[in-house]
């Protein structure tokens, strides 16, 4: 008899309610898989434990969700719940993914910002709009309405991460961060995203929107005092203009503000960022606030 089972105090009915499994089902998976649940009582009676009941809910929910019983009827605990994690996660991006081709921009912003609200900005970010950013990537050029879906997405998106970014309170006496894209550039979601991680890790963050003219950047970086510039480059990659327009921001913010820049088109400007003093971020570590 199994020790642990033997201090069971759930019936099979009991047990049934609890997991939304009849005890016609419950006795044929412990005959067929050999579940690893329950024990005898004294008088012979089958008796479960409360962690017997929460394994046997987590089979019955992975089993739904399309995982093979006996593949899965031996793992350990540990084991269910990382594959359960998985399973939510996926359900979660899927529910998001479907309010895009359904185009139900009301339904992915209150997705948006339940997700929000439920898991904290940097989850948010992490395992909901960079996932979900490069499904639509792969997405709109390849299906039949992937452009206005990708339209559609990307404003929700827009509109949520700016709500975000706003709530975000600097500490006192935090450095100044000026976030924007270069003239040409007129992809945010880049730029905002890294607003919310300078926020996040400390700076107070003056967002200026995309595709704004180095003398523009000039103007707020002398009337702020502002430390560091950083710069989203994401589309086009083969902007003939862009060198002289990373050459006139240098020029304009002065030699000792921090230039940094990211973005997956950041790369394609390499040795115009180089030439500039501009450093380029590819893991956002480069907003660490200066000591």
């Amino acid at each position: 008899m199994n020790d642990t089972a033997a201090k069971g105090t759930i019936g099979i009915q009991a047990l049934a309610d609890r997991t939304g499994l009849t005890p016609h089902v419950i006795r044929a998976w412990e005959r067929r898989y050999g579940l690893g649940i329950g024990g005898r009582s004294e008088s012979n009676r089958r008796l479960y434990t409360e962690e017997d009941a929460r394994r046997l809910a987590l089979l019955a929910r992975l089993r739904r969700a399309g995982h093979s019983l006996p593949r899965i009827a031996h793992l350990s605990d540990e084991e269910l719940g990382r594959l359960s994690t998985e399973e939510v996660f996926a359900d979660r991006l899927a529910s998001l993914r479907q309010a895009i081709l359904d185009y139900d921009a009301i339904r992915l912003r209150r997705l948006l910002e339940d997700r929000l609200a439920k898991s904290g900005a940097r989850d948010f970010v992490a395992n909901d709009v960079l996932p979900l950013l490069r499904w639509i990537d792969g997405q709109w050029s390849e299906t039949p309405g992937g452009i206005a879906s990708e339209h559609l997405a990307t404003a929700a998106i827009r509109s949520v991460l700016d709500d975000l970014r706003s709530d975000l309170a600097a500490p006192p006496g935090a450095p100044l961060l000026l976030v924007t894209t270069p003239r040409g550039q007129h992809h945010e979601l880049g730029a905002l995203l890294v607003a919310i991680e300078a926020a996040l890790r400390g700076w107070q963050v003056v967002y200026l929107g995309p595709n704004l003219p180095a003398a523009e950047i000039g103007i707020v970086v002398r009337r702020t005092g502002a430390e560091a510039l950083a710069l989203s480059i994401v589309y086009p990659t083969d902007d003939l203009g862009l060198p002289d327009e990373l050459r006139a921001i240098r020029e304009e913010v002065g030699p000792h503000v921090r230039v940094v820049a990211g973005g997956r088109g950041a790369v394609a400007y390499a040795e115009d960022l180089k030439s500039i003093g501009a450093r380029i971020g590819d893991d956002l570590g480069f907003l660490q606030v200066p000591a």
